[in-house]
């Protein structure tokens, strides 16, 4: 199969909140500057920067120091366990009836190659990726369908079928997981067979800790679990179901889901994006060049270390503990919601901060700045010195019906909303 490319997010459309007039010279001049440095090397940056806790090496094991391509005399063929099938009575009320369940087993080692370029999809089930402690890669998926009788059940069980297809090209190994419910049929990246609703794949994938990923993960109804690995491009997406990602080192970071929460720890990426229907999403121990987030009814709660942040909370609270390493720009909106923000300040940073609440409060309290204009539901706070500082960042914030706080960390009185009067 040819490599898989992410695809771009959806946006939410509507009109935007009306906004007091800005230095949108300075803002496009700091925003370009964040965009040229997104990319640079993450070993180059300060060791202190990132929050407690943040590792730079995340893997176990040493980096592959071969070509991506491997060395196809040397890969060997999948190996492959289809198991025995149980069936019998389902026991409980979720599934009333019958089961057949067979669980499927692949291996293979990487052959050498230093880039894998990895789909799995399922559309009714789970999907797990994450490093092993191999040079061999592993595929595990549970089948398991239902129906009012145990033949029933086996009759729908053997029309399932996973499709697993191996490849070692000149740009790395491509793997392909698929799971359908008929028979078997070329595998296209990117397109997930509809399985029904009648029967689900619990799937995960093991790779070896080495190697860089170009990873695809898409489930209809289920969740998605990625911890460990690094890569250029990983793209996760869910109709229904959560997202759980820690422990990456990736270059542009997908994840998109309908219904469900999105829930990252410790990542780092020169590009985030992140877009909800309906859900919370929270980032704990971020270093992200670009994080762009888009939740249209679910809260955002995110903290670390950003150069430019563009946060939608469409209909829910905002809670924001961040400070840059290149000058940018942080644009926080809620169409209805609060909106809480901790800026870290020293002798290098310093902010131009715009907050204006439609329907609500307004409170700007930041350590060694002027206030140039403030009302009770408008406020527009500069550092002092802001030009001569080495890290410049304009923090813009509006809600259309909600309150808006925006503090310097170590003043902040409370950790969080719920430290807050939410009014509004």
């Amino acid at each position: 199969p040819s490599t898989l490319h992410p695809r771009s997010l959806n946006t939410k459309s509507g009109a935007s909140l009306p906004m007091r007039p800005m230095l949108a010279t300075l803002l496009l001049a700091l925003l370009a500057a964040s965009l040229s440095g997104c990319a640079s090397d993450p070993s180059a940056l300060p060791a202190d920067e990132p929050s407690a806790g943040f590792q730079n090496d995340l893997f176990a094991g040493e980096a592959n120091e071969g070509t991506p391509a491997g060395d196809a005399r040397s890969h060997g063929t999948p190996q492959r366990d289809d198991g025995t099938v149980e069936s019998g009575i389902s026991s409980g009320l979720q599934f009333p009836g019958a089961y057949a369940r067979r669980t499927i087993t692949i291996t293979n080692d990487f052959g050498g190659a230093s880039l894998g370029t990895v789909f799995a999809g399922v559309d009714a089930g789970s999907i797990t990726v994450l490093p092993g402690e191999t040079a061999e890669y592993s595929i595990v998926a549970i089948l398991e369908a239902q129906a009012l009788t145990e033949q029933e059940a086996r009759d729908a069980l053997d029309r399932a079928a996973l499709i697993h297809d191996d490849v070692l090209q000149a740009d790395g190994l491509h793997l392909t997981t698929v799971v359908n419910q008929g028979q078997a049929q070329e595998v296209v990246p990117g397109f997930t067979i509809n399985l029904g609703t009648w029967v689900g794949a619990d799937l995960t994938v093991t790779g070896p800790a080495g190697p860089a990923y170009d990873l695809t993960a898409d489930t209809s109804s289920g969740d998605i679990d990625v911890s460990g690995l690094r890569g250029p491009a990983m793209l996760f997406t869910a109709s229904s179901g959560s997202l759980t990602v820690s422990d990456l080192n990736v270059g542009t970071l997908t994840v998109e889901t309908s219904s469900g929460n999105i829930d990252l720890t410790t990542v780092q990426a020169d590009v985030l994006e992140a877009s909800l229907s309906s859900g919370d999403l929270t980032g704990a121990e971020l270093r992200v060049g670009k994080a762009v987030a888009d939740v249209s009814s679910g809260s955002i709660a995110l903290e670390g270390v950003f150069d430019t942040l563009e946060a939608d909370a469409g209909s829910g609270t905002m809670e924001v503990d961040a400070h840059a390493l290149t000058s940018g720009a942080y644009l926080l909106s809620a169409s209805s919601g609060d909106i809480f923000v901790k800026l870290l300040t020293g002798p290098m940073r310093a902010y131009h901060v715009t907050a204006d609440a439609g329907s609500g409060t307004v409170q700007v309290d930041l350590e060694d700045s002027d206030t140039l204009d403030e009302e009770e539901d408008f406020a527009e706070v500069v550092s002092n010195d802001f030009d001569q500082a080495a890290i410049k960042t304009v923090v813009e914030v509006e809600t259309g019906s909600g309150n808006i706080e925006v503090s310097d960390r170590s003043t902040s009185s409370g950790s969080d909303a719920d430290e807050h009067n939410h009014g509004g």
